[in-house]
């Protein structure tokens, strides 16, 4: 039994500079609720791979426990349905009104596409900005297994 609520066990694939590890965990169903999708490597379909704090040292090969500490469900997904789904609205409504295209079904379309892809962009950065800012929230080596 661990002493932190939300772990994973994996496997340290890669030791990175300013001592962290490249950590691959299996995939779970409730990765895609994840407050920490930023963190991870989204491709492939069994395994993700996560950047981890690694204070304890842990070696290439060895397995070990991650804590970290989950969003709540609520605000990831306000974050990752709610604000790209307005600005595919917004986008669509400007690219309507606007008509820079001369088309207006054109323009909808790829200022709804444009949107929704700066929105993303958003997101993403506002992540990774969040994560930089706030160490204690970053996942971290918490027990090398034997």
């Amino acid at each position: 039994m661990s002493l932190y609520p939300d772990t994973e066990k994996g496997e340290v694939v890669h030791l990175l500079p300013e001592n962290r590890a490249r950590i691959k965990i299996p995939k779970r169903s409730n990765c895609c609720g994840c407050g920490h999708r930023s963190f991870c490597d989204p491709f492939g379909s069994e395994h993700m791979l996560l950047d981890v704090d690694n204070s304890l040292r842990a070696g290439t090969g060895q397995q070990v426990e991650v804590a970290f500490h989950a969003e709540k469900q609520s605000k990831a997904i306000l974050i990752l349905y709610l604000i790209p789904l307005f600005s595919l609205l917004l986008g669509a409504v400007l690219g309507n009104s606007l008509n820079p295209l001369g088309n207006q079904d054109a323009s909808a379309s790829v200022c709804s596409i444009g949107f929704t892809a700066l929105s993303f962009l958003g997101i993403r950065y506002y992540t990774k900005r969040k994560a930089a800012s706030t160490p204690v929230s970053q996942p971290k080596v918490v027990k090398i297994i034997q």
